[in-house]
């Protein structure tokens, strides 16, 4: 790679940070805000479930619209627009305001992921690919290694709407490394042409339902934790949405040019990357803003003491997802996944064991998060390298239900871990559920998924 691509993969990761580090700011001073609010768990968590559930249901549609007004020009609105919106809800005079900005903001977050993807996926190749692809995943664990902490110090020492105020800098000092070296990418592809042959559907109908369920279906599976009349209408919102989904998968099936190739999606190497990335994302939110609630709210530790403590997740992250990059390229992708899936469920099951109790065990959380991080670190490198890939990474709309199925983890996370709490303890049981559902994982991935003979490892 020479100087001018060194440049512009340092103005992508730059955009990476910016983005990462908005969505995990808030994670440990959850506690703070609720507080300030006076709301309870079920609908706090809505600060995190609102920005993750939008992201996670609009990543497929703004992949498809970011093809067609150019990935770079997307991403510089994407991370100006997330810049914008902290500002907003720094400046929320209730919950309300502060959960709807979060929402506008996922909407608009949906564009940095896949932006940057694409961006690799179609401008590197081969050992250049993998060695962006560890670094992305680097960026992206050193934003939280810098988040949890400062969320932390911030809220506790500035106050809960300092905590988002500290987003607009870093959105800024993004966009102005993006404007200046990273690659143009244009619409519908590069230099305006189609990517990987295929061009940009013009499929209007199968992108509305898929958007439209994603969020009925997720933005149910949020409500539920509330109680009341929140159960009843959530889980009317997801079977409904889950009812949009399956008509837009059939729909998929006879559209001449479908925004959703199924071909793609049904492949070993999608689907044991999607799965993988699930849980991934589902264990790092349940971890992080976990064992923060568990120090802050049940015992009584100030925040920025707890960021510090949960430090240990991300910055295991940013250290394990270089090497897990070069693993990759020595040993095998799939080989790498598996792996990461079994220490990431030792991390989980150490997790429940130092939450089974009211006395805080700080150095088994410790050595729990740190050995999840290392887990979630070479997962993560090793299902973006598959989602990538040059057989099917330069497809905008599968990176985009990557993505979908990626950022649905941490909704799903945070809807569970409101379950968790209000059944009262320590929330362990949070931890033991994603300790089976990592295992899960692996046996599903590893047994039940194959790659046809002759298929490029992924």
């Amino acid at each position: 790679m020479n100087r001018s691509g060194w440049l512009g993969l340092a103005g992508l990761l730059s955009a990476t940070f910016a983005g990462s580090y908005y969505s995990n700011i808030a994670l440990v001073p959850l506690g703070s805000i609720l507080s300030h609010f006076g709301a309870g768990v079920g609908a706090g968590t809505l600060v995190l479930s609102g920005f993750a559930v939008t992201m996670a249901a609009a990543t497929p549609l703004a992949s498809w619209l970011g093809e067609r007004v150019g990935w770079t020009r997307s991403l510089v609105v994407a991370v100006i627009a997330m810049g914008a919106g902290s500002a907003g809800a720094a400046l929320s005079p209730d919950l309300a305001v502060l959960v709807l900005f979060r929402v506008l903001q996922g909407l608009v977050a949906a564009l940095v992921l896949p932006a940057v993807m694409m961006v690799i996926a179609t401008t590197l190749s081969g050992r250049d690919r993998l060695l962006a692809v560890g670094m992305w995943s680097s960026a992206n664990s050193l934003a939280r290694v810098v988040a949890v902490p400062a969320g932390g110090v911030l809220a506790r020492f500035a106050g809960w709407s300092s905590v988002f105020w500290s987003a607009v800098p870093v959105c800024g000092l993004a966009v102005a490394w993006l404007v200046l070296f990273a690659p143009r990418v244009g619409g519908n592809g590069v230099g305006g042409r189609g990517v990987g042959g295929r061009g940009v559907p013009a499929d209007r109908k199968g992108a509305a339902m898929v958007t439209i369920g994603s969020l009925l279906f997720l933005g149910g599976l949020a409500a539920l934790p509330d109680g009341g009349a929140g159960l009843p209408l959530g889980a009317s919102m997801a079977v409904l949405g889950a009812a949009v989904l399956w008509r837009s998968w059939r729909w998929a099936a006879k559209a001449s040019n479908p925004f959703i190739r199924q071909e793609l999606i049904r492949s070993g190497g999608f689907l044991r990357s999607s799965i993988g990335s699930f849980v991934q994302m589902l264990c790092i939110m349940v971890d992080v803003a976990g064992v923060s609630l568990y120090l802050v709210h049940g015992e009584g530790m100030n925040v920025a003491a707890a960021g510090t403590v949960v430090l240990a997740l991300p910055l295991m992250m940013a250290v394990a997802s270089p090497v897990a990059g070069w693993m990759a390229g020595l040993v095998g992708g799939r080989r790498v996944f598996w792996i990461g899936l079994a220490i990431l469920a030792w991390g989980e099951a150490a997790l429940w064991l130092a939450t089974g109790t009211r006395s805080p065990a700080i150095p088994g959380l410790v050595a729990g998060l740190g050995v999840a991080g290392a887990g979630a670190a070479i997962v993560q490198t090793a299902t973006a390298g598959g989602a990538t890939r040059e057989e099917g990474g330069s497809d905008s709309t599968a990176v985009g239900v990557f993505n979908l199925i990626r950022f649905a983890g941490s909704a799903v996370g945070a809807a569970w871990l409101a379950v968790a709490f209000s059944l009262g303890g320590t929330g362990s049981i949070a931890f033991l559920s994603c300790a089976a559902a990592v295992i899960a994982a692996f046996g599903v991935t590893r047994f039940l998924i194959h790659t046809p003979d002759g298929a490029k490892p992924s």
